[in-house]
């Protein structure tokens, strides 16, 4: 990678971590250069404007949040233990302070207010989510440890939806008892829907 490169890789994850605490429209251009220690020249030098770099940062920051993912599940082989790493994990990275929540619903919510670039990269990346849960939900039906009356996809909409909702309501209210009250919600919808015993899954 070049210093170009590494430059810009910098700047963005300078201001990806901005935007996901502040907002595109809470965090200003000036703010990002003195964060970045750059002049505002040399940040247009790699980004055409503010939200060019937004789709940059926006893209970094769902990228990281699922690669954190992946990692929660890496080593994991069962459907219904992987949807249990989720929900711990989920419930630990969603409401973290210092690195703004989850990018999901920050990006979502202001993403009808800018572009329909800046629109559709989200909504792309928020896809990816989406299709990394139906995909472990549908392993599961395959395999026989999950029914074959679950649909991967709706299923997946409704966990990423009500974690999401209860996310902000406890970055809100500071009580985690509204996501804690979700992820057990779901995993014993979940477990309602498994072929064969609970206490078989940890032999």
């Amino acid at each position: 990678m070049g210093k170009a490169e590494q430059t810009k890789t910098y700047v963005t994850r300078i201001a990806a971590f901005l935007f996901n605490k502040k907002g595109y429209f809470g965090t200003s251009v000036d703010e990002i250069v003195v964060a970045a220690r750059l002049t505002r020249g040399s940040l247009y030098g790699h980004f055409e404007n503010k939200e060019d770099l937004y789709i940059s940062a926006s893209e970094y920051l769902l990228e990281e949040w699922l690669k954190g993912l992946r990692t929660a599940l890496a080593g994991v082989t069962s459907a219904g233990h992987k949807m249990e790493a989720f929900f711990q994990w989920y419930e630990t990275e969603a409401v973290a302070a210092a690195y703004g929540g989850s990018p999901v619903i920050n990006l979502a919510t202001e993403a009808d207010d800018l572009s329909p670039a800046v629109s559709s990269k989200t909504g792309t990346s928020i896809a990816r989510l989406m299709r990394l849960l139906s995909e472990t939900l549908a392993d599961g039906i395959a395999n026989g440890e999950l029914s074959d009356q679950l649909d991967p996809l709706e299923f997946a909409c409704l966990t990423l939806s009500a974690l999401e909702g209860a996310a902000a309501l406890t970055r809100v209210t500071g009580n985690l008892h509204n996501l804690r009250s979700v992820c057990n919600f779901l995993q014993e919808e979940l477990h309602r829907l498994e072929n064969f015993d609970r206490s078989a899954r940890s032999k």
